[in-house]
């Protein structure tokens, strides 16, 4: 297993956002501050983990509601929408160079399929907004 260390500064490591706690795992010689993710503390972590649990549940199940934009992290950091969800990218997704994708190898060929328009399309917009600064730069 991984040496899993957070540096939690808020959260007192109650939260999806710690590494430790996402993983199902009590803090351990990490740089966070007043962390309540320790055996002292099961009721709370319970509790926190209740309240996520409800929260997700309250969300639609169904990942198609829920879609990134990424460019630049692979969909693979808590800043894509549907990482931070644990969902797979799906077809509403605009990413670029996805790496969250179904292990299924037929669907991992589409989603790679998919990445490359998404990755020509994104290179295309950009391309165009460059030419159009470069244009409206001249007059």
């Amino acid at each position: 297993m991984e040496n899993i260390k957070c540096n939690c500064k808020r959260t007192k490591c109650l939260k999806n956002y710690c590494e430790c706690f996402s993983k199902g795992i009590y803090c351990n010689n990490c740089k966070c501050n007043i962390c309540l993710n320790n055996e002292k503390n099961i009721e709370k972590i319970q509790k926190a983990r209740q309240i996520l649990y409800i929260k997700s549940q309250s969300k639609t199940n169904i990942n198609d509601n829920i879609f990134c934009k990424c460019t630049k992290n692979n969909c693979q950091r808590k800043y894509c929408k549907c990482y931070k969800n644990k969902f797979t990218c799906n077809k509403n997704c605009k990413c670029v160079s996805c790496k969250n994708i179904e292990k299924n190898e037929s669907l991992q060929n589409i989603s790679l399929k998919l990445n490359e328009i998404n990755y020509i399309n994104h290179k295309r917009e950009r391309d165009f907004d460059n030419n159009y600064q470069k244009i409206k730069s001249q007059k």
